[in-house]
């Protein structure tokens, strides 16, 4: 087993010897349960990128049309100085 999973599972082992749990984890569990984390976690993150550009396009767009609308209010507002 990899030094650092043996490590793991000692620091485990301790845990649960402190909060009385009798019947230990299987590492092999924990290991596919941070597999599985892992995984969401990179769903999430492309899912954040999808979110990100949209709100970037939404931000754009309100942008052009504030700036219609103050093109269109001050030239009604100069047109009536003429």
């Amino acid at each position: 087993m990899i030094p650092i999973l043996l490590n793991m599972r000692e620091l485990l082992v301790e845990n649960y010897k402190k909060w009385g749990v009798d019947d230990l984890t299987p590492i092999e569990q924990v290991i596919e349960r941070l597999d599985s984390l892992e995984d969401r976690v990179k769903v999430l993150e492309e899912e954040n990128i999808e979110l990100t550009n949209e709100l970037y396009r939404l931000e754009n767009s309100l942008d052009a049309r504030i700036d219609i609308l103050s093109e269109n209010k001050l030239n009604y507002f100069n047109l009536g100085d003429k």
